[in-house]
């Protein structure tokens, strides 16, 4: 199976159709426009069954963070020889987080029920921390230096200490989520609710909802994206209609 690098924005490539659905969802994109995105290396992957979920990436290390779900493993690929560093056999995984602190890797294990630790050097498992049901999105808060992970259309976000590996909290939301994402201006974290049309708002020092945005008239949120310069979120959702806000 190959899949393509995109000028280093492999996980911004949905954020940027994203914002064309936001900001032009009627306008006509002409064809001399200039493109957006330019395609890059192709990497290989071998004895692939395919099917790719979340895409992260590790800044510190430049490496491209590939949870592959179908395969049953967390790929770890470096960004400057685009060579493939190693396949760590974890279960299906959905997504991975990276604490740039300590360099460690948290990866969502979705029908295991469970969030694997895997060492930056070594690439091996550490660590398997278990929770009460299915897992999905996944993402590194550095204000309280926890993971949050939330569970996979269910009722729950969970905190984890990424410095004792152990559940620090359960937060109840609305309904089934799906993408998240951390504002580091305001310390908030952004969480579509597919279920209910909405994105809620967490605050991580509380670990409690303090605020939901209705999506309508667009439903099923999906993806999500904060644009830091202009303060505007971006809700990608699965309809013909996409929302932004001030966040």
């Amino acid at each position: 199976m190959k899949y393509h690098i995109l000028s280093g924005l492999a996980r911004s490539a949905p954020v940027v159709l994203g914002l064309t659905l936001a900001l032009a969802p009627t306008a006509r994109l002409a064809a001399e426009d200039k493109a957006t995105l330019v395609p890059g290396a192709t990497i290989q992957i071998n004895d692939s069954k395919g099917k790719f979920d979340f895409l992260e990436i590790d800044s510190q290390r430049h490496r491209l963070l590939a949870a592959h779900e179908k395969d049953e493993t967390a790929d770890f690929i470096d960004l400057t020889t685009n060579k493939v560093l190693a396949r760590v056999k974890v279960g299906p995984a959905v997504g991975i987080a990276v604490d740039p602190k300590s360099g460690k890797y948290f990866v969502s294990v979705q029908d295991d029920k469970r969030v694997a630790v895997i060492d930056p050097e070594s690439f091996k498992e550490t660590n398997s921390i278990t929770l009460a049901g299915e897992t999905d999105a996944i993402i590194f808060v550095p204000s309280n230096r926890s993971i949050y992970v939330t569970n996979d259309n269910g009722k729950y976000v969970w905190a984890i200490s990424a410095d004792s590996e152990k559940v620090t909290g359960t937060i109840e939301i609305p309904g089934a989520p799906e993408c998240m994402v951390y504002d580091s201006a305001n310390d908030k974290i952004y969480l579509n609710i597919k279920t209910t049309d909405q994105v809620v708002v967490i605050d991580p020092k509380t670990n409690t909802i303090v605020a939901k945005w209705s999506t309508a008239p667009a439903v099923k949120p999906h993806g999500i994206a904060l644009d830091v310069d202009s303060g505007k979120l971006f809700s990608w959702h699965r309809s013909d209609v996409s929302c932004s806000r001030d966040r």
